[in-house]
């Protein structure tokens, strides 16, 4: 039987630490928006329930707003009862007089994939220089100012983060293993990044 070793437990606590500072006054500020970018965000993924995938208007690249708009879907589908208790028309309607509901799944959304690229990191550093090192880049990782700020809100930085964090795994793996499949799978990582957020 598989028994978790001292390192299962370390990481543990880093992504618990993580997922605590995420999440801590997460609503904040609901149902205004104090970000001036994330009413773009959720109102663009918001309109592709209108039937079209089309945003009209490319200020951002919309990988992350196609993933908002999925998980708006899970939602309608949650609230509505899978479509018997409520209508779209009504969910709109919800969107338009109490939106801060998407706006906290999008916020939601940002620090799950924040931890995703944590856990990720850990891993990339740890096929490197071993466990330690894989703890401590994912422990920085869990307490960057920067990291921990963005996912309080629902921007794509967090998205174009764990895919990073994804592509790199796989271009160390190619070094150390030499599988072409990876090397394919970093550059899948990398260009889906661009199509979270331009580069700057």
């Amino acid at each position: 039987a598989w028994k978790p070793g001292k390192s299962f437990w370390w990481l543990a606590a880093v992504l618990a630490l993580a997922a605590a500072l995420r999440l801590v006054a997460i609503y904040y500020g609901l149902p205004a928006v104090f970000n001036s970018d994330e009413p773009f965000v959720v109102d663009v993924a918001v309109s592709f329930g209108a039937g079209t995938l089309n945003p009209l208007l490319f200020k951002y690249p919309t990988l992350w707003m196609y993933l908002l708009f999925a998980s708006y879907g899970v939602y309608f589908l949650l609230w509505s009862g899978l479509g018997l208790l409520r209508t779209v028309r009504q969910f709109g309607q919800l969107f338009a007089w109490h939106p801060g509901g998407f706006f906290l799944i999008g916020r939601l959304l940002a620090a799950a994939v924040s931890l995703l690229g944590c856990e990720r990191v850990y891993r990339t550093g740890k096929l490197l220089w071993g466990d330690r090192a894989g703890l401590l880049a994912a422990a920085f990782l869990a307490v960057s100012p920067a990291l921990v700020l963005s996912s309080h809100s629902v921007k794509m930085d967090q998205c174009v983060f764990f895919l990073a964090a994804w592509s790199l795994w796989f271009a160390v793996r190619h070094l150390e293993e030499g599988r072409d499949r990876d090397l394919l799978l970093c550059g899948l990582a990398a260009g889906l990044s661009v199509a979270a957020q331009y580069p700057s």
